[in-house]
């Protein structure tokens, strides 16, 4: 059984996520720190999820549907990356979807002299299993 503290604790740690929920649907990874203030879809899911279960359906939903904006957004790319891998060709690294979006859903715009590319692919499995589970 859970004790009020736990409750409790756990009520104003969904309130502080929720507070720092953008009106697009997007959570910043970090509010205080510039190279965390984008949304990634993987830390997303995860909050998101945390939020479903913790009765926060709102605001689970309108992450994943910004989320379903910024994919649709990627459609031409999606498409190219499709056609690539049928035509039997790899994609290059930078061909690839980004990870990080900033917190309106553009694409990051890189300075070139970025020591943190902007691509892992887990991120786009994990939220796919988040919508579905949420």
């Amino acid at each position: 059984m859970k004790s009020t503290h736990t409750t409790r604790q756990a009520t104003q740690s969904l309130d502080l996520i929720e507070s720092l929920q953008s009106s697009s649907g997007a959570f910043p990874a970090c509010p205080t720190f510039k190279v965390y203030q984008y949304s990634w879809l993987r830390d997303g899911t995860y909050i998101a999820a945390a939020l479903a279960r913790g009765g926060r359906d709102r605001s689970a939903l309108a992450f994943h549907e910004w989320v379903v904006d910024v994919i649709s957004r990627m459609a031409p790319q999606i498409q190219e990356l499709v056609a690539l891998r049928q035509a039997g060709h790899t994609p290059r690294h930078e061909d690839m979807l980004p990870t990080r979006y900033c917190l309106d859903g553009s694409v990051e715009v890189s300075d070139g002299d970025d020591d943190w590319p902007n691509v892992q692919l887990d991120g786009y499995g994990i939220w796919l299993w988040g919508w579905r589970t949420s």
